[in-house]
C-alpha cells in the first residue's frame, strides 16, 4: 500500500502563521492580491483592485516586529515582507521576487517561507537579532 503525503495548502500555511503572529503580538497584514478567477463579478473586482494600486507579485504578508528599547517599551517596528509558499511543489514568480528586492531596499527583511514553520523561524531570528 502506498503512503499518501498530504502537504497542506499555501493559505492553510499562511493562516497558521498569522494565527502565531497574533498569540506572539506580532502586527501582520496580507495583502490581497489574489485576482485570479473566473465569473464576472470576481473578474469586476480585479479590475477594480488594479485601478485601486494592488500588483501582480506583491507579497503575501507584512510583518512588523516590535523592537523594544532599554525601558523594556516599544520603540520601533521592523518590518518583514514574506512570500508564502507551500512547503512542496510551489515556484516563485520574477514578480514575486522583484517586489522583495524592492522592499529589502527600503529597509524591510524579507523572506520567501516554505510553510508556516519556516516563516516562524524566519521571525524568530528576526526578533531574536533585534530584542536580543
Amino acid at each position: 500500500m502506498r503512503k499518501v503525503s498530504i502537504i497542506p495548502f499555501e493559505e492553510d500555511e499562511q493562516i497558521a502563521f498569522v494565527q502565531w503572529c497574533k498569540l506572539n503580538d506580532i502586527l501582520v497584514h496580507h495583502s490581497g492580491n489574489e485576482l485570479g478567477g473566473s465569473t464576472a463579478a470576481i473578474k469586476a473586482r480585479g479590475r477594480k483592485m488594479k485601478k485601486m494600486g494592488t500588483s501582480k507579485g506583491f507579497p503575501d504578508l507584512l510583518v512588523f516586529i516590535p523592537v523594544c528599547g532599554a525601558t523594556g517599551h516599544i520603540d520601533c517596528y521592523q518590518m518583514c515582507a514574506i512570500e508564502m509558499k507551500r512547503r512542496k511543489g510551489s515556484t516563485t514568480s520574477r514578480e514575486q521576487l522583484a517586489w522583495l528586492d524592492v522592499l529589502q531596499a527600503s529597509g524591510a527583511m524579507c523572506a520567501v517561507c516554505k510553510g508556516a514553520d519556516e516563516a516562524i523561524k524566519f521571525v524568530e531570528a528576526i526578533r531574536k537579532e533585534i530584542n536580543g
